[in-house]
This record gives C-alpha cells, sequence and structure tokens, in this order.
C-alpha cells in the first residue's frame, strides 16, 4: 500500500515538474539575475525571491501580487518614489508578470544605487 501511494506521488511530482518545465526555460534566463542578487534589504529580499520564483514557475496571478507586494514594500520603506510606482503600475495593466518584475526590480536597483547591484536592461 505505501509503495503505491509513493509511485502515485513520484508520478504527480513529475507531473507537476513537466507542466512547469516549459515556463522556466522561458522565464528564467531573464529573471535569473532577479533570483540570484538579493538587494540587501531584508524586507524587501524575501518578496524579490517569491516574486522570481512565482513569475519562473508560471504562476502569473501569484507573481502579480507578489511584485505588487514587493512595489509596495518599497515604496513603504522610500526605495522606489511614487511616479517610479505609478510608472510601474501602468505596467499591470498589461498582465504580463516578467516585464513588471524587470520594471520594478530596475527601479529598486537604482534607487539602492549599489555599484554591486545594477539594474536590469528592459
Amino acid at each position: 500500500m505505501e509503495d503505491l501511494l509513493q509511485q502515485a506521488l513520484s508520478s504527480e511530482i513529475r507531473s507537476l515538474l513537466s507542466e512547469r518545465l516549459s515556463h522556466i526555460s522561458l522565464h528564467y534566463p531573464r529573471l535569473r539575475a532577479v533570483l540570484r542578487r538579493p538587494y540587501g534589504q531584508p524586507e524587501l529580499d524575501l518578496l524579490r525571491r517569491e516574486a522570481a520564483m512565482c513569475t519562473i514557475l508560471g504562476l502569473e496571478n501569484a507573481a502579480i501580487l507578489m511584485i505588487t507586494d514587493l512595489l509596495k514594500s518599497a515604496e513603504s520603506i522610500q526605495v522606489v518614489n511614487n511616479e517610479a510606482a505609478a510608472e510601474i503600475t501602468r505596467l499591470h495593466e498589461a498582465r504580463n508578470p516578467e516585464l513588471l518584475l524587470l520594471a520594478v526590480d530596475a527601479a529598486i536597483r537604482a534607487s539602492l544605487n549599489s555599484d554591486q547591484l545594477p539594474g536590469i536592461d528592459l
């Protein structure tokens, strides 16, 4: 019985991974830097990583929610100004999480003005 359950779980996991593989192949190359380079701001880094993971895995609604949270958090600690946030919010209407995440990431990195963490070119 337990062997059957283990086989079923393995099969379901393989199916889930197979389902997400096309999204990973599509999004990871462009979002690799966002995922791997922290801001050095703990209050933003967890949101950055989760937003990137949701986007890379093709979880569009979750990605947009996480990116929105990242942008709001960056605004609240005054890392991104209101004008930049308003401009980025217009991208939200396009429902393109990859583009939205790249824009938020670039705005945060530009605001942090760190030579170690250059912005992402759109």
